[in-house]
C-alpha cells in the first residue's frame, strides 16, 4: 500500500476544465489508440476513468459511448459494469490504501484523521466493519503491550477486558501476560483460571504445553494433575500430554510418578470456569470482580499482526 499518494484530481473537481476540453482529450485518446496497438496486461486505474465519470454524471450518451470504446480500445480485458451509474461516483482506493498503512504505522489518530477527510469528501462512502475493527484492535493492542512493559497490571487486565478479540488462542501471548498480570497483583487464583482457560480452549499442542509449564509454576500439585487431565481431553491424541508428561513435571518436583491405581479428576481449581457457545468464559478482571471475557477457539485474525 502507498502511503505516500495524493488522491488524484477529479474531473467534476477541476477547475478551468471545460466540457469542450475533455471532449478533445477523449478524441485525440481515441485517435491515439486507432494509431498503436493496445497496451496488454494493463489495469484500469481512477485517473482513467475520469473523463467516463464525467460524462456519465452529465448524462453525456453520446460522450460516454466514445470514451468506452477509448477504454475497451486501451484496456482490452477491461469490461465495465452493466450498470454505468456504478461507476459515476468514484471509490476512495488511494485514500483506503492510505488509512491502512497508518494503522500498520501505529499512527492510529492519523488513521481516524483520513477516515474523517475521506468521508467528507466521498459522501456515499462508508468505512468498512473490517477496518474499525482493525483499528480498534490494534489500537488496544499497543496500550496493552503498552501497560505491561510499563508494569501496570490493573491497566492491561482492563483492556483485554474491553478488548475481548485481544483474548484468543491467535493471541496467546495476551493470555500468557494477563497470567503475569494477576500475579503482579497476587492473585494466584486468576491466574491459574487463565492458565485453565488456554488449556480448555485452544487444540494446539505448542499452545499447551508451554501453558502446562507456565502453570507449573504456580499451581499446587492437585491443581497441576487437574489442568493435565484438562490438556490431555483437549488433545488425547498428542503425547506431550500424555500420563508421560504428568510424570516429568512432578519430577521436576522431586515427587514419583502416579501409581495406576491413582485416579486423577478434571474438577475446576483456582477459579470459576463457564463453557457457553463454543467458548471457555475466563473471569478476568481485578482481583474480586469476576466479568466474563471470552478466550475464543482459534479464529481468523484481523488484518494485522498477530501478537
Amino acid at each position: 500500500m502507498c502511503s505516500d499518494l495524493t488522491p488524484t484530481g477529479r474531473a467534476p473537481r477541476d477547475a478551468g476544465r471545460s466540457r469542450s476540453g475533455l471532449s478533445a482529450l477523449a478524441a485525440f485518446g481515441i485517435a491515439l489508440a486507432l494509431s498503436a496497438p493496445p497496451l496488454a496486461a494493463q489495469s484500469v486505474t481512477e485517473r482513467d476513468l475520469q473523463a467516463l465519470r464525467f460524462y456519465i454524471a452529465e448524462g453525456d450518451t453520446r460522450s460516454v459511448e466514445a470514451e468506452l470504446r477509448r477504454l475497451r480500445l486501451t484496456f482490452p480485458d477491461w469490461v465495465p459494469p452493466e450498470n454505468l451509474d456504478d461507476l459515476a461516483t468514484p471509490a476512495p482506493s488511494e485514500e483506503i490504501d492510505r488509512i491502512y498503512s497508518r494503522i500498520a504505522a501505529e499512527d492510529f489518530e492519523g488513521a481516524r484523521a483520513t477516515i474523517a477527510e475521506t468521508r467528507a469528501s466521498f459522501p456515499d462512502w462508508t468505512p468498512p466493519s473490517e477496518m474499525l475493527r482493525l483499528l480498534e484492535t490494534a489500537e488496544a493492542q499497543v496500550n496493552f503491550n503498552r501497560a505491561i512493559e510499563a508494569g501496570e497490571a490493573r491497566a492491561a487486565i482492563g483492556i483485554l477486558q474491553a478488548n475481548r478479540e485481544l483474548l484468543s488462542c491467535d493471541r496467546i501471548n495476551n493470555a500468557w501476560l494477563l497470567a503475569e498480570a494477576y500475579l503482579l497483583l497476587d492473585d494466584r487464583s486468576n491466574a491459574l483460571t487463565t492458565y485453565r482457560g488456554i488449556i480448555q480452549s485452544c487444540r494446539s499442542v505448542d499452545l499447551l504445553v508451554p501453558s502446562l509449564e507456565k502453570a507449573d509454576e504456580i499451581a499446587t500439585l492437585a491443581e497441576l494433575e487437574s489442568l493435565i487431565v484438562a490438556a490431555r481431553a483437549a488433545r488425547p491424541d498428542a503425547g506431550e500430554v500424555s500420563p508421560a508428561r504428568a510424570a516429568g513435571l512432578r519430577a521436576g518436583r522431586g515427587l514419583a510418578p502416579r501409581g495406576p491405581g491413582a485416579p486423577v479428576t478434571a474438577s475446576t481449581a483456582g477459579g470459576d470456569i463457564v463453557e457457553a457457545d463454543g467458548e471457555i468464559m475466563v473471569r478476568v478482571i481485578e482481583p474480586g470482580a469476576a466479568p466474563p471475557v471470552g478466550l475464543p477457539r482459534k479464529r481468523p485474525a484481523p488484518r494485522g499482526q498477530p501478537t
